[in-house]
């Protein structure tokens, strides 16, 4: 039985799922308590309360009542015989507005006979119409209405038509008045697209408009929003779903217009849903003709309510045959493969298409023109920078061979032979300096913050002093050198989101010295603490918003790394050289981030960070890299201190200002004055230990990174949160983008050309372009108690993701089955797939999420449990014949084989790390458990072990649209399973949400390494 708190939380979550997805949402039960209709008629007739109805659920299925009718629904199909005719008249006077419903103007008017009637204008009017042609075929009364193509208004004068045209249209519709505007002129104007009807029958109770709260206890009412959930076209019928609704811990949510006191339960869905199932395709077509749409319109929105009755009814398990319709209509040059291309039409003030808007990946050539503009830059300053290199170690390499022929040169000459080869080394100071100065146009999260495409201009310098020890004198073919240095850096980084990549090319060049945007940042922050007037402080506004707008970042940097390398090389007579390589670092870094969350917040967090690392890399290359692998480990620590910086003006003088204390932060470095400004969210101090390993095959990549942190979390007013995050990440992937840097390299290399094409091998192949990646990730994330030694919460994440620069539909489809296969039911449907199009800068991912219990009921597994999921194991999957034959097998060979007696040892040890309180091997031997599952087991294995109602399923598809008005519109699947836990998606990303923290700096990618 679940917790109070934890219904509210899956009721929070579902809000915010809905947020993702929808306007607004109603949530229907598919299971568990629910508060019957009072007005459903028995077999006799009689009306039954509320309670008589839920008593008598326990014997007949409630949705085959039907309520009592009443004057606003009777059964009776009113489409048919109602065709809405109010008047002829096309000519009116103004009478003056009406209080409506938001997006929606109302106002009275008479006509030359003195009738009144009401006039509503509504970007939205067509749907409206849907909306009541429908709940008119569902056999509701709803008042008549009827679409006129033109009207004429008069005015008593010229200040009511400009108050009507300039005022009261656009603050009722948010929509210009031209919009509707025919012709104007003097105290008249001529209106299109209007509804109408009668002033006697202007009751609140018309359901093409909303709910009557004296209905709320009627079946009736209480079912239409299915209605308004199935017809819920805003304006643009390109945003309208295929699907209509989500499946959530047994619940089915879904959008409509209209937020309703009382929501239906699932007997009046169901029977709501049973009279839809009913309607075919003729009569859907009689539903959208109704509402008077262009007839392209029509032809995509009779397929796309069709789509959404298909789903709806699916989630509610009506037991109806699905009726066909097409994904891809067409309509000569106005709809094209199910997209209306057309935006206006005419006689109508409604855009039923809103455009695509602009996308990073509409204009690739720009990409191709700022990549090259980025290679030209580094080139430029590659070359400055050689000029600040003091010393050239080769003079004492010159120096050693000059040496050492004197010497065999004396040595003949004495003896008469030849000096044998001995082994010596010469040894260099280094000292260089750089200049650096950078723009490129960045895809993907790159440990900064947490925007996928953007534009990150660079300024800063950089000095290294050390030495080179070079090794000669080896057998022929061999090198080697060691050399090591003391490295301090300073960096000025301005990154800003990207809607378009022509604002890349555009952008002057002067924002790259952001240095100066700083001062001026700082500049303005004083003035605008000091400001004394509205008026001064728009102005300064504007001038931030061209310094750092919203979701903008500035990023200072500051840090000192002394390393050592070494390197031993073999080169063959063909020219293929074999490297062995080894390092060494410690960096200490400091950090000023400064992110734009809104027009009126500033995020700041304040970093410190310190890490040692080691490595050991092998490489094959042949001018160019063929192969490579590399092996290392960083262990270190961080601390945040994470600020929420109010700009709006705070009228207690008392009070130390925010605003100031922030340009002191930039002018002096300290955070004094945003600590007493009581401005501090939370502080962060996390010790992690990470190791890494890489492989790189031509374009092929292949990454694993483990990961651990013990994170000390403190917000002000509370106690100190402990918690660990440990982590198994893998990635594999096709890096075209650096395959080909190599291959240029390569040719450049050949001819001799000292110009060299920038390298990033190590990047996300799917943040590349056209490169792909998979990933698989095991999390394990608990909330301990270190003072009495007990771990309060545990929570495990299994992913499996996919990324990549472009997806074409049909691929998608591909993918998402693949999906639904592996994580055995179905998380996306088709409509998803037609909803996401063709994807760029690309993101699918499913997710399972185990809580507490879940994990328990692992650890609580005895011998005879984990024999039972074996036999269901054996039972629903085909058992290669090797493995009667194999006797010699790996621990996964013997699993995959039905062979689980391994768990029954793990788990003995798990529980004994647990139980002597040794948190960091505990959370290690759990995170290697599920990952072994994960990875060589169907899921369903898990689930077993996790136990029913422990463990909770869903997916999502991020990316670029292409042809769609929505550019980058997260698709969330359907779920299964329940949310076991106040963190529904963990502890981390509840910290994530609650305070809006960016990840890469809660997580500290700016100084541990990321996939």
């Amino acid at each position: 039985m679940k917790t109070n708190t934890y219904k509210i939380s899956i009721l929070i979550l579902l809000f915010i799922r809905s947020l993702a997805s929808f306007a607004a949402s109603e949530v229907i039960a598919l299971d568990g308590k629910f508060l019957p209709a009072a007005d459903l008629l028995n077999s006799k007739g009689e009306i039954l309360t509320s309670e008589e109805a839920r008593k008598l659920s326990n014997s007949i299925d409630l949705s085959t009542l039907e309520p009592r009718p009443n004057d606003i629904w009777d059964g009776k199909d009113y489409l048919k015989a109602n065709e809405d005719k109010i008047t002829d008249d096309k000519a009116f006077s103004y009478s003056g507005a009406i209080s409506s419903q938001s997006g929606l103007l109302r106002f009275n008017v008479r006509s030359k006979s003195n009738e009144r009637f009401v006039i509503s204008m509504s970007k939205e009017a067509h749907s409206i119409m849907l909306r009541k042609a429908l709940l008119q075929k569902m056999g509701y009364i709803v008042p008549r209405l009827q679409w006129l193509e033109e009207i004429e208004v008069s005015f008593n004068n010229e200040d009511e038509k400009r108050a009507f045209l300039d005022k009261n249209v656009f603050e009722a519709t948010s929509a210009v008045a031209k919009r509707w505007l025919v012709k104007e002129e003097e105290k008249k104007i001529v209106l299109k697209d209007v509804l109408i009807y009668s002033f006697a029958e202007n009751s609140f109770y018309n359901l093409a408009y909303g709910i009557p709260p004296k209905y709320t206890y009627s079946r009736t009412i209480r079912a239409a929003g299915l209605y308004y959930g199935l017809t819920d076209v805003t304006e643009s019928v390109n945003k309208l779903s295929w699907k209509m609704g989500l499946k959530s811990e047994n619940r089915v949510q879904f959008d409509h217009f209209f937020v309703t006191a009382t929501g239906a339960d699932r007997f009046d869905a169901k029977w709501a849903l049973n009279k839809l199932a009913k309607l075919n395709r003729n009569d859907f077509e009689q539903i959208v003709e109704s509402a008077k749409y262009p007839q392209s319109v029509s032809t995509l929105l009779v397929e796309k309510l069709i789509s959404r009755r298909n789903s709806i009814l699916k989630l509610f398990e009506i037991n109806s045959k699905e009726l066909s319709f097409n994904y891809t209509p067409n309509f000569g040059e106005e709809l094209k493969e199910g997209i209306l291309k057309k935006e206006e039409f005419e006689g109508y003030a409604s855009l039923f298409a809103h455009g695509e808007p602009d996308s990073p990946f509409k204009d690739l050539e720009y990409y191709v023109f700022s990549e090259l503009r980025g290679q030209v830059i580094d080139e430029l300053m590659s070359r400055v920078n050689k000029k600040l290199s003091f010393i050239d170690v080769t003079e004492a390499q010159r120096e050693w061979f000059k040496k050492d022929f004197k010497e065999g040169l004396e040595h003949y000459l004495k003896t008469g032979e030849f000096r044998e080869r001995s082994v010596g080394t010469w040894f260099s100071p280094t000292a260089d300096g750089n200049v650096i100065l950078s723009r490129d146009v960045v895809m993907g999260s790159q440990g900064q913050n947490d925007n996928l495409v953007q534009i990150a201009d660079t300024i800063g310098a950089s000095v290294s002093l050390g030495g080179h020890l070079g090794i000669e004198g080896l057998d022929p073919g061999y090198g080697a050198y060691i050399k090591g240095d003391v490295s301090f850096l300073k960096t000025y980084t301005h990154m800003r989101p990207l809607k378009d990549l022509k604002e890349a090319m555009k952008s002057p060049y002067s924002k790259m010295l952001v240095n100066f945007s700083k001062m001026a940042l700082k500049k303005n922050l004083f003035n605008l603490s000091d400001a004394k007037d509205e008026n001064e402080r728009k102005e300064i506004f504007n001038k931030l918003d061209n310094l750092l707008g919203v979701g903008e970042s500035l990023i200072i940097t500051t840090s000192i790394t002394p390393k050592v390398f070494g390197k031993l090389s073999y080169t063959t007579m063909s020219g293929t050289n074999l490297g062995l390589s080894a390092a060494t670092d410690h960096i200490r870094v400091g950090r000023i981030h400064i992110y734009r969350e809104s027009r009126n917040v500033m995020q700041v967090y304040v970093d410190k960070g310190h890490g040692t690392g080691w490595s050991i890399g092998f490489d094959v290359k042949h001018l160019a890299p063929i192969l490579r692998l590399s092996y290392g480990g960083d262990v270190g620590g961080y601390s945040i201190r994470y600020y929420r910086v109010p700009l709006a003006k705070d009228e207690d003088q008392s009070k130390v200002d925010p605003v100031r204390s922030l340009a002191l932060l930039l002018q002096k470095g300290h955070t004094n004055g945003l600590d007493e400004a009581k401005t501090l969210a939370l502080t962060v101090k996390n010790e992690f230990a990470d190791k890494s390993f890489k492989f790189a095959l031509l374009w092929w990549r292949y990454k694993k990174l483990t990961k651990t942190g013990r994170y000390a979390i403190d917000i002000p007013g509370k106690k100190t949160s402990h918690l660990i995050r440990r982590g198994i990440e893998k990635l594999r992937g096709v890096n075209l983008r650096a395959f080909a840097e190599d291959l240029a390299n390569y040719f450049l290399i050949k001819k001799e050309e000292e110009f060299r094409v920038r390298n990033s091998p190590w990047k996300n192949p799917g943040h590349t372009p056209f490169g792909m990646s998979l990933t698989d990730k095991t999390i394990y994330e608990s909330n301990v108690d270190r003072v009495n030694g007990r771990i309060l919460e545990e929570f495990m994440t299994v992913r499996r993701g996919k990324a990549g620069w472009k997806m074409k539909r049909d691929k998608l489809a591909d993918h998402v089955e693949e999906l639904n296969e592996q994580f055995g039911f179905e998380l996306f449907t088709m409509n998803d797939v037609y909803d996401a199009t063709d994807l760029n800068l690309y993101d699918i991912e499913g997710n399972i999420y185990i809580y507490n219990k879940g994990i328990k009921n692992i650890l609580s597994l005895s011998r005879k449990d984990i024999d039972a999921i074996e036999r269901r194991y054996l039972s629903e999957n085909e058992i290669s014949f090797r493995c009667n034959e194999d006797k010699n097998r790996t621990i996964v060979e013997d699993l995959r084989c039905g062979d689980f007696d391994y768990f029954n040892s793990r788990i003995k040890k798990c529980n004994r790390y647990k139980n002597e309180v040794r948190f960091d091997s505990y959370s290690e031997c759990m995170i290697d458990l599920v990952d072994l599952v994960a990875k060589s087991l169907p899921f369903s294995v898990l689930y077993d072990m996790a136990g029913e109602g422990n463990y909770y399923i869903y997916g999502s598809i991020n990316g670029f649209r292409k042809d769609s008005e929505y550019l980058n519109r997260e698709i969330l699947s359907n779920s299964e399973g329940e949310i076991g836990s106040r963190s529904a998606f963990g502890p981390f990303l509840k910290l994530q949400t609650t305070f809006k923290v960016q990840g890469a700096e809660l997580f500290g990618q700016w100084i541990r390494e990321a996939l």
